[in-house]
This record gives C-alpha cells, sequence and structure tokens, in this order.
C-alpha cells in the first residue's frame, strides 16, 4: 500500500470519527482524543509532509466539530462563556498542540530511522561484496597455489628429459620438449602475476 492510500485511509477515518463524535455530545465527548491517532499513525510510517497534512486535516475535522456544536447551540447561549465552552476550547487548544508536537518529532525521529535503515542496507551489501571478493580471492590464491606444484614437476620431468636425450640423440622428442617447456614457463608467468 502507498502512501497515498494510507494518508486517504486515515482522512476517512478522520470523517467517520467526525461523524460519530457529531451524533455523540460533540466536541465535549471524551472520546475526542481519538483525533490524536491519525496524526499519530502517519507521522510513524508516512513521510513529515504527508503527516503535516493528516495533522492539519485531525485539527480540522475538530475545528468543524466544535464550529458546528457551538452554531447549535448559539440559540439557546447567554451572555459570555459557559465554563463547558472553555473546557471545550482548552481541549481544541491542547489538541492543536500536541498534533503539531507529534506530527514534528515523531515524524522527524521515524525519518531518522528510515535513514539509518537505509544506511544499515547499504553497509551489509558493501560486507557482502567485501566477503564476495575475499572468498574469490582466497579461492584464487589457493588455485594459484595448487597449480604451481604439478606446473614444478613437469618443469623438473621435461629438464631430466631434454638431459637424458640430448637435441642430437632425438631431435622431435626435443622440439615437443622445448613446447611443453614455453607452455609451462608461460603458466608460471601468468600464476606469478
Amino acid at each position: 500500500i502507498g502512501n497515498r492510500a494510507i494518508a486517504a485511509q486515515l482522512g476517512v477515518d478522520l470523517l467517520a470519527l467526525t461523524a460519530m463524535l457529531a451524533a455523540s455530545g460533540g466536541p465535549a465527548n471524551p472520546l475526542v482524543l481519538f483525533y490524536l491517532l491519525p496524526p499519530i499513525i502517519a507521522a510513524a510510517i508516512l513521510p513529515q509532509r504527508t503527516a503535516r497534512l493528516v495533522g492539519i486535516a485531525s485539527v480540522a475535522c475538530y475545528s468543524v466539530l466544535l464550529v458546528t456544536y457551538r452554531l447549535a447551540l448559539a440559540p439557546r447561549a447567554g451572555a459570555g462563556l459557559p465554563a463547558t465552552d472553555l473546557h471545550t476550547l482548552g481541549m481544541w487548544s491542547g489538541l492543536v498542540i500536541i498534533t503539531a508536537l507529534v506530527t514534528h518529532f515523531v515524524a522527524a525521529m521515524a525519518g531518522t530511522l528510515r535513514q539509518r535503515d537505509r544506511d544499515l542496507a547499504r553497509a551489509r551489501e558493501v560486507a557482502l561484496r567485501d566477503e564476495q571478493l575475499v572468498a574469490a580471492a582466497t579461492l584464487a590464491t589457493g588455485a594459484a597455489h595448487e597449480l604451481s606444484t604439478p606446473l614444478a614437476t613437469m618443469a623438473v620431468v621435461t629438464s631430466e628429459l631434454a638431459v637424458r636425450y640430448p637435441a642430437g640423440t632425438n631431435p622431435g622428442l626435443n622440439a615437443q620438449l622445448g613446447v611443453l617447456r614455453a607452455q609451462i614457463a608461460r603458466c608460471k608467468e601468468a600464476l606469478s602475476v
């Protein structure tokens, strides 16, 4: 699921919460604290900009709930602000402040954690590549060592054959021994690099 789908689902959740709260006491309902959940979730899993938008949407939904509640009570209200209105406005202010703090700090921490995870994944890839290089170098060193012993043996045998059968006695064999010695020297040179 992409970030847009998650943000859209959180928006739908905010609208559903607003509808439920409007039907059950409005902004005075103690469950208005659930307006904090979508911004917290967004801050934890979405990019900071998107988390801020979800936080703004949460505050906007609560503000709409508060305004519609006040308008519904306006015909019955007397002069001044009753204590329940002060409490409700205090709850609104608290929600705004907490939402701003949560979306800022939790989103920043989540971003830092995501960056750390990317850095760790990169470090693991580098370590794995280095391990593979070391394994390949170890294999090449072992193969060079394993080949040098038979090549040394072949060099000794061809030299002994050249001494045992001088060029004048068997010229065809000496020519073939010369080819073998040249090939052995080439292989030794390749292994010494």
